[in-house]
């Protein structure tokens, strides 16, 4: 894989708290955009769109952006060189596929009036993501982490 992927963090305290800030914008970014989904999504659902069509267009436009971006980045050469392994391609198809599942089923959810439950979902993935990993792998978490999933799963409870 490209070398870019993997750069060190900066030394530099000024460069330091520059990326800092430049992180927070870029989350602050993020969760604005994901708390702004569920009306793209339900608006795009009341022209007569359904999940599955919604889902096929997210699928076809996310593609040509990424491929375009791997070009961009000339990095196409590690999007070959992937097609060349077998097992790699078929954990990335098995990984696409859970996460097509994940989107269509929240696209639903949105476009039937159940964007609470939809959301719910989402903030109980990362708990299934730690207990898949315990399990799987043997994934285990220091005592800070276990005090934030005690945490979150006790949100759930409560909701």
């Amino acid at each position: 894989m490209s070398k870019a992927s993997f750069a060190q963090p900066p030394s530099d305290p000024f460069t330091q708290r520059r990326e800092t800030r430049r992180g927070v914008l870029y989350a602050l970014m993020c969760y604005c955009t994901w708390g702004l989904f569920p009306i793209y999504w339900s608006l795009l659902s009341n022209q007569g769109l359904s999940a599955a069509q919604l889902m096929g267009h997210r699928v076809l436009w996310a593609s040509v952006v990424a491929v375009l971006l791997l070009f961009i980045s000339r990095q196409q050469k590690d999007l070959v060189a992937l097609f060349k392994q077998p097992k790699m391609v078929a954990f990335i198809f098995l990984a696409s596929m859970a996460l097509g599942l994940n989107w269509l089923s929240y696209i639903y959810g949105v476009s039937i009036n159940r964007v609470i439950e939809a959301s719910l979902g989402y903030f109980m993935s990362p708990l299934m993501s730690i207990a898949l990993a315990r399990i799987f792998i043997g994934e285990r978490i220091n005592r800070a982490q276990s005090f934030a999933v005690v945490l979150a799963l006790a949100g759930v409870l409560w909701l």
